[in-house]
């Protein structure tokens, strides 16, 4: 059984105020998973900060560029799945997927991209 001790709070790992934990059950056999940190009244609030603090920048963002972005970071890790998957065994039941320009798996998310930022 594995206990977390630590909060993901504005990106890092970061201790509670308190020592409480509550019980992660798996919700199809209802069997116990782990010990999960719980947050004090305190601990929500640097965590409602630092999103308040990250979201400020983003917020002040057009709808356009907000877009533009989001379909830039899919774009990235499709082609990072292309890559990784170009290395992976054929033994693990996967094959390669195809890279030519004309089966590129890429076709879809440049043309969706082509079109945001034709907007």
């Amino acid at each position: 059984m594995k206990t977390y001790h630590q909060l993901y709070i504005n990106g890092q790992w970061v201790n509670p105020q308190n020592q409480a934990t509550f019980a992660s059950i798996n919700p199809f056999d209802e069997s116990h998973l782990a010990d999960i940190a719980s947050a004090s009244p305190a601990d929500a609030e640097k965590a409602v900060q630092a999103a308040r603090q990250a979201f400020g920048s983003w917020s002040g963002l057009t709808g356009k560029l907000k877009t533009r972005r989001i379909v830039l970071i899919f774009m990235l890790i499709w082609r990072k799945n292309l890559t990784m998957n170009k290395k992976l065994p054929l033994s693990w039941g996967t094959k390669p997927l195809p890279v030519s320009p004309e089966k590129s798996p890429l076709a879809l998310p440049q043309l969706l991209f082509r079109g945001i930022f034709r907007c």
